[in-house]
């Protein structure tokens, strides 16, 4: 399984960041609201809520580019299989090590892998097995139809073989049933070119795709695929002081307690040991949405690991060396804040109208209308983007026919 690490979002370095704790303090001293108990609940839900609706959207900010490699398939040695303990055991090779994403083929019957146990063992889904013996000395296939997403994935384009332009989709989506009959079709029999994918929900792993036939051979497939934003978690940490050089991208903390839970969050850095540093326009200092102070930050950098308790890696070295100074760390707002950041804040309190059911009916009408005007002004802005030619369509098709010099019998044989 595929190690997943956090991700941050791409930002202008000329802009600065707006995080969690500024989204969250705004809407508490918009709405006069302490910064405590159940204020600063329905302040995190109104922002969460907000990013969630504002996700639904397919803004062209949340298309990324993303590769997928294939793996061969395996046939080297003979295999037996023992039913009691539905284990595979290899003679004369050594399973893959993505084996267990994969798929024995035994008598032109696959059996899907539910572990890779060791080089030589293999042990099968109980409901999804030969139900009886099978000698040693038999031969087999192993392949993998079935990859990872990203974690983040919600949708995506049909994917290019990365090798051959051919100018149109190399893989063709069809739903899970078609492609369950493509593959009896064929006999479950890897071949050099897939033809068809499905997107399916693994309990195990989370969204994968799934290709027919299964392939046979490395390829790379590329493909755009819209994400989800950013998960907000973080709203902000800033026990102990940080110290921090313009020659280093290490930061050192004394007195904290870091985790990996902060990779890709924000972290400012203040003037002194006393003050915590604040976003552009300020934050709150205590629970009192009137005691607000403005004390911007030295520097902010996206954090890129967290090594231990006390010390971190930030993206870029610093501008200024700091010592032994306050700081901050929350979740960025994972939003194009050029083109949506003004809906993102008219949305924030919208919701805040919605969470809070105090509010009066006037006022959550008033915030209803202004989101949905600064909504029209923001997909304008994105709309824009569609005036860049993604492709030549003046091309005609016949143009591309046998560019990569592959007969058509290839594709299915």
């Amino acid at each position: 399984m595929t190690i997943y690490t956090p991700t941050w979002p791409e930002y202008d370095r000329l802009t600065s960041f707006v995080t969690y704790q500024d989204a969250v303090e705004r809407v508490l001293v918009q709405f006069s609201r302490q910064n405590t108990g159940r204020d600063a609940m329905l302040a995190r839900q109104a922002v969460g809520d907000a990013l969630l609706r504002l996700s639904r959207h397919p803004w062209k900010f949340y298309r990324s580019m993303y590769q997928l490699k294939t793996v061969a398939e395996y046939t080297t040695g003979t295999i037996a299989y023992t039913h009691s303990t539905r284990t595979v055991t290899l003679t004369g090779g050594t399973w893959p090590s993505s084996a267990a994403m994969g798929t024995v083929l035994i008598d032109s019957v696959p059996y899907p892998v539910a572990s890779r146990d060791s080089d030589t063992q293999l042990t099968l889904r109980e409901d999804m097995n030969p139900g009886d013996d099978v000698a040693s000395g038999t031969s087999y296939k192993w392949y993998q139809d079935c990859y990872i997403l990203p974690p983040d994935f919600e949708s995506m384009s049909d994917p290019l073989d990365a090798k051959y332009q051919t100018g149109g989709p190399d893989l063709i989506r069809v739903d899970s049933e078609t492609l369950a009959s493509l593959g009896q079709m064929v006999s479950y029999v890897p071949v050099a070119y897939p033809q068809y994918y499905t997107i399916e929900r693994d309990p195990r792993y989370g969204k994968v795709i799934r290709l027919a036939p299964p392939p046979s051979s490395e390829r790379t497939y590329l493909f755009v695929y819209r994400r989800r934003p950013r998960r907000l978690s973080v709203v902000c940490e800033s026990t102990g002081t940080i110290t921090a050089s313009t020659s280093s991208t290490t930061v050192t903390g004394s007195g904290t307690s870091w985790t990996s839970s902060y990779v890709g969050c924000v972290l400012r850095a203040g003037t002194d040991s006393s003050s915590e540093p604040t976003g552009p326009y300020g934050a709150m200092i205590g629970v009192d949405p009137s005691d607000v102070q403005t004390n911007p930050a030295v520097f902010e950098r996206i954090i890129t690991g967290v090594t231990d308790a006390t010390t971190l890696t930030i993206d870029v070295a610093p501008d200024t060396s700091v010592s032994g100074v306050k700081y901050t760390i929350s979740d960025p707002i994972d939003v194009d804040w050029t083109i949506a950041g003004e809906y993102f804040n008219r949305l924030v309190e919208y919701m805040m109208t919605v969470v809070d059911m105090d509010i009066s009916p006037e006022l959550r009408s008033m915030k209803k209308a202004l989101q949905r005007e600064a909504f029209i002004l923001a997909a304008d802005r994105d709309r824009v983007q569609d005036s860049i030619p993604r492709a030549p369509y003046d091309w005609d098709w016949a143009d591309f026919a046998g560019e990569h010099n592959v007969s058509t019998n290839d594709y299915v044989t």
